[in-house]
């Protein structure tokens, strides 16, 4: 029995097993037990009670009115009695006068007396079990010993169970408790309310409420506003605190610790004070480290108890600072950028909303500067995008490095930033804007255009100011300098935004309706014959025909020209395979390739559209300009792929400014384009340009390349190019770009 006992989990589990237990030592069949509770008494275990007992009412038995429970509680029961006079027997069995004796030996069960056994432990009063006899037995005197011994030892267990009902009673209203901080964090809008909520709801922890609190932690990861970064404290001292030395004081010496740095794997408990870990058991990796602080009256009893709580109590704690952190970041991020950690363009914007006010009302000058890093995309493709992110971190420590306190940097795209001057002059501006590009030119591989716009002379609409300051930027691509907004910036303005609709138009209608291919000839002037025909790309919009140049400039910025070039690559192709058998052997079709679209898509687009037309890779020239020799970053293995496929190379536009023979050697190219500057060099009778025009032709000659000469536009360009040994020419003085049935009707000629 004393096996099974130890085993019983609840009171009322071991009150079962301990009446069945006295029961049998007396061999008797029906008995109670109650239980002393706050002035009364509750029952606690019953056996086998007859009805008229159990009709009695157990509430009977918890109000105690029978001479025995009396004596208990007076503390004059201090070892097993007989009480033959019961009160709640006699009760029983007047109730039962007056019917047949059948019927009263059913209500009373034949019992007239019991036995009442105190149950004790350490001298402490903890109940009576009380076992009842029937009519007609006498207990023997033996046994009054024997179950005075055995509820002694019944009072160990007894004690033990009232002390897991209680613990269980505790641990309830803890956990209506923790219920209820719960909630109240989840009301909290700010980490500066977790202070108030810990405050109230920790002093209703009874015996567990702490006269001192605190929750130290350090955020982790990006995306966090800087006030933030490090240690935050929240502290929470009730007025009973007692007086402590600093030295010694635990309390002191870990939360000194944690602000060095350091987190806690494990609850931990030094006499009154314990520290637990901020974590919760769902995560993995929370966006801060930390722990709960907390100090007692005295060591607590039962530290499992103590260690649940405010295991629960951190748990709770760091899902509310977890939960708040990520509104901060989402509130962050809606208006920064997480790689640089600079303002947003949402951010950017709100923040010129509130300096342009400011500015109207002390008539400062605001200077709003967009900057592009040029080329970034091909800088992506030939790094990867882990170098651009690189480059574009440095831009950003560059610009802010070069920038006054009050001065903001954005970035507000992809590789596009956004500068704000406050109270500023044009001049100034310019310096300092001046100063960032050539910064930022000597990052490797880098460099940037600057547009500027300012408040109040260009705009007072941050919007309007952004997008002139924009539309600025696209001049300062061209001339390599930083660009200020010039008169008739907004009528370009709206004019590029009404083409951009239009060539987007175009692009998603099947067909691309607004487009066009003319062919301009190039002639062999030594066989007196066309050697090739150039494709190029014509577009009419709602105005009338477009500059080429626009159209290709609104192409590379909004990433359109792979569509373009395959557009023009099949139109081309695909003339020149209707009509193959009135071109003449040897001649071929030119497409232009821009170098940002020399990658491995093209070798795909270029072979299925040979195969879709039925040709061979010679009836394709592919012309690229110089500008792939002006960097170390050409790619050779897709011009290298080409030429082993056939089709035939040519380096257009050479000497406009980027021209580099000893890379000129290296590129597998087998046509030579000059650019027209050598034509006017030769025309202009430029003392020493016209030796210079004839070594360079010298020169690609016996490289073994076809040298020919573009823009001749007049009969002497015509002559002298000729005399100059080139054999090859395109130019107006022979053909202007014509339709395709122009071309047909001449016969190539």
């Amino acid at each position: 029995m004393s096996v099974k006992l130890n085993q019983a989990k609840t009171l009322d589990e071991i009150a079962d097993l301990g009446l069945e237990f006295l029961l049998r030592l007396a061999q008797l069949e029906t008995g109670w037990m109650v239980i002393e509770e706050d002035g009364g008494f509750r029952l606690a275990a019953a056996r086998n009670l007859p009805p008229g007992l159990e009709a009695e009412g157990r509430a009977l038995l918890v109000e105690g009115a029978c001479t025995c429970q009396e004596l208990f509680a007076s503390g004059r029961l201090q070892a097993t009695g007989e009480f033959l006079a019961c009160e709640r027997l006699e009760r029983v069995m007047r109730a039962a006068e007056g019917r047949s004796e059948e019927e009263r030996l059913r209500l009373t069960g034949g019992l007239n007396r019991h036995l009442s056994i105190p149950l004790m432990a350490g001298g402490e009063r903890l109940g009576v079990a009380n076992l009842a006899f029937p009519e007609g037995r006498t207990p023997p005197r033996e046994l009054y010993q024997v179950l005075t011994l055995a509820g002694a030892a019944l009072g160990s267990a007894i004690h033990r169970g009232l002390l897991l009902e209680r613990q269980q009673r505790v641990r309830s209203e803890l956990e209506e408790r923790l219920l209820d901080l719960s909630r109240e964090l989840l009301k909290s809008a700010t980490l500066d309310d977790l202070k108030q909520v810990l405050t109230l709801a920790t002093a209703s922890f009874g015996a567990l409420a702490p006269l001192e609190l605190a929750v130290l932690w350090r955020p982790r990861g990006n995306g966090l506003p800087e006030e933030l970064d490090g240690t935050h404290r929240i502290l929470v001292q009730r007025l009973e605190a007692p007086p402590r030395e600093a030295d010694p004081d635990p309390f002191a010496r870990w939360a000194h610790e944690l602000e060095e740095g350091g987190a806690p794997a494990e609850p931990t408990w030094e006499g009154a004070v314990g520290l637990f870990p901020l974590r919760i058991r769902a995560a993995a990796v929370l966006p801060f480290v930390g722990a709960l602080l907390v100090r007692l009256e005295a060591e607590p009893e039962d530290r499992r108890l103590a260690n649940w709580a405010f295991g629960m109590v951190a748990e709770l704690i760091a899902a509310a600072i977890a939960r708040l952190l990520s509104q901060e970041r989402l509130r962050y991020l809606s208006f920064h950028d997480p790689l640089t950690g600079l303002l947003n363009r949402r951010g950017f914007v709100e923040h010129l909303r509130t300096a342009l006010p400011l500015a109207e009302r002390e008539r400062w000058k605001l200077a709003v500067a967009m900057v592009d890093m040029d080329d970034f995309k091909r800088y992506n493709d030939r790094f990867g995008h882990l170098a651009g992110d690189r480059l574009l971190q440095q831009a950003a420590r560059i610009m802010q490095e070069h920038l006054r306190a009050s001065d903001v940097v954005a970035r507000i795209g992809g590789d596009e930033f956004a500068i704000l001057l406050q109270n500023t002059t044009i001049e100034g501006a310019g310096f300092a804007l001046e100063r960032i590009r050539a910064a930022l030119l000597e990052i490797p591989h880098a460099g940037a255009s600057i547009g500027v716009a300012f408040f109040p002379d260009d705009s007072q609409d941050p919007e309007e100011l952004l997008q002139s300051a924009d539309l600025a930027l696209y001049d300062s691509k061209i001339q390599k300098r930083v660009v200020f907004v010039a008169p008739g910036l907004r009528a370009r303005f709206k004019r590029r935004v009404r083409l951009e609709n239009a060539i987007e138009a175009a692009l998603r209608t099947p067909g691309l309706p607004g487009f066009a291919l003319h062919f301009q000839p190039r002639f062999d002037m030594e066989r007196g014959r066309v050697s090739a025909f150039e494709a190029l790309l014509r577009f009419t919009g709602p105005s009338g025909p477009v500059s080429p140049l626009e159209v290709f400039a609104v192409a590379g910025e909004r990433g359109w020209m792979m569509k373009l070039t395959h557009y023009v690559l099949d139109g081309a192709l695909g003339f020149f395979a209707a009509h193959r058998a009135r071109i003449p052997e040897g001649v071929r079709v030119g497409v232009n390739v821009p170098p940002a679209l020399l990658v491995p898509e093209l070798l795909k687009e270029v072979s299925a559209t040979l195969e879709r037309h039925g040709l061979d890779a010679g009836a394709l020239e592919i012309e690229v300009t110089e500008e792939v020799i002006a960097h170390d970053d050409t790619p050779w293995n897709v011009l290298e792929e080409l030429g082993r496929m056939g089709v035939r190379l040519a380096l257009d536009d050479f000497g406009s400014g980027f021209s580099n023979l000893s890379r000129l050697v290296t590129l597998p190219i087998q046509v030579l384009k000059l650019d027209r500057s050598f034509v006017d060099l030769l025309t202009t009778h430029n003392e020493r340009g016209v030796p210079a025009v004839r070594g360079i032709v010298a020169m690609g000659l016996d490289m073994g390349l076809v040298v020919v000469a573009e823009g001749v536009e007049t009969d002497e360009a015509l002559e002298r190019v000729r005399a100059a040994g080139v054999r090859e020419v395109q130019g107006y003085v022979l053909s202007r770009p014509v339709p395709p049935a122009e071309l047909l009707a001449r016969n190539f000629a």
